[in-house]
Order: C-alpha cells, then sequence, then structure tokens
C-alpha cells in the first residue's frame, strides 16, 4: 500500500479496505493480426475478395513519403506488457504469498 492511501473501515469483520496502485502484467497472446490486436474490421467477405478478410488494407501513401510511418498499426506481439491498475480495493495482504486480495 502506498504512502496516504485512503483507508476505511468496512462492512466485513474486523477487515480494513484500503485503495492502493497495482503494477500487473497484462497476459501473453503471442502474435496476433490487426483485427484482434486493433479491433480492425478486415475486408468484404464476397464480391471479388481473394485471400484478403483479415488484412489490414492499404499500409500508407504511395511514392511521396515513400515510407511506412512510426506507429502504424500492424500485426505483431500481444500482451505481456506491465500495466497500472489505480484505485484497486484490498482487503487483504498475504505477505509470505505475495499476493492482494480484492
Amino acid at each position: 500500500m502506498r504512502q496516504g492511501a485512503f483507508s476505511q473501515s468496512s462492512k466485513y469483520r474486523n477487515a480494513t479496505v484500503s485503495l492502493c496502485l497495482q503494477l500487473t502484467l497484462v497476459f501473453w497472446n503471442g502474435f496476433q493480426g490487426v483485427m484482434k490486436r486493433f479491433g480492425f474490421a478486415g475486408g468484404p467477405a464476397s464480391h471479388g475478395t481473394s485471400k484478403a478478410h483479415r488484412l489490414r488494407g492499404s499500409t500508407g501513401q504511395c511514392q511521396d513519403p515513400g515510407k511506412v510511418w512510426p506507429g502504424t498499426p500492424m500485426a505483431g506481439r500481444m500482451g505481456g506488457k506491465r500495466r497500472t491498475l489505480q484505485s484497486a480495493w484490498v482487503y487483504k495482504v498475504r505477505r509470505f504469498a505475495r499476493l492482494l486480495d480484492g
């Protein structure tokens, strides 16, 4: 629990509820396409579409920039990053198991 965290008694018997910041690791999903990774809609399912149902479409402009801009959404590794969960309610701290029960 961080310093200055808000604490209050709860309806649970002899329990103290606290708000804290929690660092967690997002589940590792492996290599994913743009539909799952960014929620793209994909192409049409019929009317002449051939092998382009789950593709992202165009990657950029033509010869003028002559490159793909950084940060362009493409297929790649998804998950496995650290994220912060703010204002998590903690009811119990199991110190030796290194767990927070919420």
